[in-house]
Parts: structure tokens; sequence; C-alpha cells
């Protein structure tokens, strides 16, 4: 929880004490309410998603600037400028805008933990695989499909990890790609 950079969940302490916007104006009993999750869907998509990516809104407490540059500047906080003050310079070649990122990291059966609890593993495999289809296959060879599997085994070459995620299935309890 502290270490996370970005969709860092509020804690049930800060819940009860700092309640959101939308949790003030919506009971908790209709949180899970088809017209609830529709608009809480698409805020996130259409407000929560775009701002998080040109000014790091919401980011998690780790998510701090990371340059020593003399200009920098609380409004340089995009991920898609590859000078922003949140990317390191050897970072910089690497800036993409892709939300399947959010998707394997925000899913209601994903833990999160606290430092104490926190281990490599349990990092890695918070994480779920999503289906992509034909472009998840072969543009994106598999990772999307098969992200857990390269999270604990992040060496492990493209074209084994639908092998990799079958053989590791039964240890971690997973039945498909969400």
């Amino acid at each position: 929880m502290e270490k996370d950079t970005a969709f860092v969940p509020y804690r049930k302490s800060q819940a009860k004490t700092n309640p959101t916007i939308l949790e003030k104006i919506i009971d908790h009993s209709a949180a899970d309410t088809p017209i609830v999750s529709a608009a809480s869907l698409i805020f996130h998509q259409v407000l929560g998603w775009p701002a998080y990516i040109l000014m790091n809104a919401g980011a998690g407490p780790k998510s701090l600037a990371k340059s020593n540059r003399a200009n920098s500047s609380a409004y340089r906080q995009s991920h898609l400028d590859p000078t922003a003050d949140i990317l390191t310079p050897s970072e910089a070649p690497f800036v993409a805008l892709i939300a399947i990122t959010c998707l394997h990291h925000t899913h209601e059966d994903d833990l999160h933990y606290e430092a104490e609890d926190w281990t490599f593993i349990k990092g890695a495999a918070s994480s779920v695989d999503r289906e992509f289809g034909f472009i998840g296959r072969h543009v994106f060879h598999g990772i999307i499909e098969y992200h857990v599997a390269h999270h604990l085994f992040p060496r492990i070459p493209f074209y084994h990890a639908e092998e990799a995620t079958w053989a590791i299935a039964p240890l971690l309890e997973l039945h498909e790609v969400k």
C-alpha cells in the first residue's frame, strides 16, 4: 500500500473518516447496483483515467517527482510527456498510453498489502489476466492474457507465457482469463 504508485485504494480507516464525494452521495448498499456501477465506470474512464495520465491525479504516495531538474514543476506530471518530472531520463523512451496496465491491476479480487505483509510473490500475484482476443494474442504476444505469469517470471519468453500460466494455475487457484 505504501509502495504502490497508482490505483492505490483507500484503507478502511481512511474511507470512514474521509469519504469520497461519491461515497457521500451514494449509500454503500447501492454501490453494487447496475446504475452506480455504470456511473462509476464512466466516471473512471472518462475523467479519472485521463486525469491520472495527464496530471498524475490520484497517484499513490510514492509517485513523487523523480527529476532533479532545475525547472521541476508541480505541473509537469503527465505520463504522456517523456520529459515529465515523474519520469527518470532512462524511463522517457518507454512512455506509452495504454489502459491495459489499469485493467491488470484493478480487479475486485486483487489484494493490496501493508508494507509488513507484502512480499515479492504476493505483489507479483496481485494482478489479473485479461482477454484481448486477436490484438492481445498477436499484437501484444499474450502479455495481456498471461500477465500474472509475466509478473512471477518476468524473464520467461512470451511464447511460453500461456504454458507457464496453466502450469501455475492450480497453485494460484486461477480459474480463467477475466
